[in-house]
């Protein structure tokens, strides 16, 4: 097992944002429920301050962040995780991200997008989604422009 076997589910926030105050006990709550850290669980779930300096600034605008609460999941699925250093470099970012759409006011909204998004991952990993994709589209679909020439259109 390696870090990059997990998934990774981030809240953004502002130390000023009374949403952010209000959503983060869910956000741990739904941690706990999840086991999220463990082996067992493949998912770490975090916070992330996006004014605590001007590099959080600067990563959350490349995450996309516009507002707060903003809750992303990146689907690891075997890449490696975006790593920041000083200058702004970064390493590749993961392919599958998903920013949650719903009502975080709803802690079930919240908890179904993250397990959704994580049987989703797992699919992704067994292979699943290629053969989905496949068995959908015809076998016209590709991921990334691959070498057979096909792409989706």
């Amino acid at each position: 097992d390696t870090r990059q076997d997990y998934n990774v589910a981030i809240l953004f926030y502002a130390q000023w944002c009374r949403n952010c105050h209000a959503v983060a006990p869910t956000w741990d709550m739904i941690g706990q429920h999840l086991a999220a850290g463990t082996e067992k669980s493949k998912l770490v779930m975090g916070l992330f301050d996006c004014e605590a300096d001007y590099e959080h600034m600067e990563a959350c605008t490349e995450a996309g962040v516009t507002h707060y609460p903003t809750l992303q999941y990146y689907s690891l699925s075997g890449q490696q995780f975006r790593k920041f250093t000083k200058g702004g470099n970064a390493s590749a970012q993961p392919k599958h991200t998903n920013v949650f759409g719903g009502n975080w006011q709803y802690a079930d909204a919240v908890l179904d997008w993250l397990t959704v998004n994580q049987a989703l991952s797992s699919w992704h990993r067994a292979g699943w989604g290629k053969r989905l994709r496949r068995l959908l589209m015809g076998g016209t679909f590709s991921h990334g422009g691959g070498g057979d020439g096909s792409s989706a259109k």
